[in-house]
């Protein structure tokens, strides 16, 4: 099993919604809780969160192409109030310094909502057959089913895509870079970006990812998370997916 999930396996939570939309909000993971308690605000301007492990794909092929079986998902509990955000334990799948997709995660975000939803409002797309399925797999066991994987529930629910900064990290004038460097980034950027401080290159040699002060407040050995940034803020009460698709170390 991936890194990320073997490190995050345990009972799935449910969300506890997100602050209103800000300049940004910071998400993480643990696989215990962090000092200050779940749905702690950063002093940064953030609203972390704590994911965990999921139920639904496995390790077959660097992306979604195969099919739901191809992703794994586990499920972001973003919270808000106050103390340090939650931070991630492994690094994601990252695109390797220098190259095309530098500091894009190969991974996604999906929000669900109980009742309608709206893919084409800022910073969300709907999801591909594949990424839905891999989700609603997941959800089954969370949000809406009884635990054992049942659909009762389920049908009432609405998922959209929460879409990743574009550009890359090499790139000062990209979204990306912005999200991923930026204290107060601009309000045209939109989206979410994963900061790794842990990052290393196809070498093996250090490369972070990202403004180091926005995760001063993780332990030494977990300096990453995912970033929300404005319109991408969750929205409270959803329940939050993140969905990756191979080369995590």
């Amino acid at each position: 099993m991936l890194g990320w999930a073997s490190a995050l396996l345990g009972a799935c939570g449910s969300s506890e919604g997100a602050a209103p939309p800000g300049p940004a909000a910071p998400a993480g993971a643990a696989g215990t809780p962090a000092q200050g308690g779940v749905g702690g605000m950063s002093a940064r301007g953030g609203t972390p969160g704590e994911v965990f492990g999921g139920r639904s794909g496995s390790q077959n092929g660097g992306s979604d192409s195969g099919g739901a079986q191809n992703i794994l998902v586990a499920q972001i509990v973003v919270g808000q109030g106050g103390g340090p955000p939650r931070c991630f334990p492994q690094s994601l799948p990252l695109g390797l310094p220098g190259s095309a997709i530098d500091g894009q995660a190969n991974c996604f975000i999906a929000e669900f909502e109980k009742g309608p939803c709206d893919c084409s409002q800022p910073a969300r797309a709907a999801l591909t057959s594949a990424r839905l399925a891999a989700v609603k797999q997941t959800l089954r066991f969370t949000g809406c089913g009884d635990g054992s994987g049942g659909d009762s529930g389920c049908d009432s629910y609405c998922g959209c895509e929460i879409v990743q900064t574009s550009g890359t990290a090499s790139d000062p004038s990209s979204p990306l870079h912005a999200c991923q460097n930026e204290l107060m980034p601009p309000a045209s950027v939109n989206g979410f970006c994963a900061i790794d401080q842990m990052r290393t290159d196809a070498s093996g040699a250090a490369s972070p990812l990202g403004n180091p002060a926005i995760v001063a407040e993780c332990p030494a050995s977990e300096k990453r998370l995912i970033r929300f940034v404005g319109a991408a803020i969750p929205a409270r009460d959803s329940s939050v997916f993140l969905g990756c698709m191979d080369g995590i170390p």
